[in-house]
């Protein structure tokens, strides 16, 4: 097996250092907790942050918000059969 020449290392490291100051695109449980903070005084559903934040399937919401829920950050309640 050959080794990596300096060149290389070099190259692998500059890319390591880019990737760490690089914005990452956020996951879809932080774009429900940002829009969650943003919009603190008021309620919405599974359907309503599906549709609104483009997030399909709508089963993703329930699961994120489910987990969030039992983790403390959110409240979850049943209103009309929801």
């Amino acid at each position: 097996m050959k080794e990596k020449g300096t060149d290389e290392k070099e190259l692998e490291k500059s890319i390591e250092t880019l990737s760490d100051t690089l914005p990452r695109k956020k996951t879809n449980r932080d774009r429900i907790i940002e829009f969650l903070k943003q919009n603190k005084s008021k309620w919405f559903d599974d359907d309503e942050i599906s549709r609104l934040l483009g997030i399909k399937p709508r089963q993703q919401v329930n699961q994120i918000c489910r987990q969030l829920a039992n983790e403390g950050i959110i409240q979850r309640c049943c209103v009309g059969g929801k």
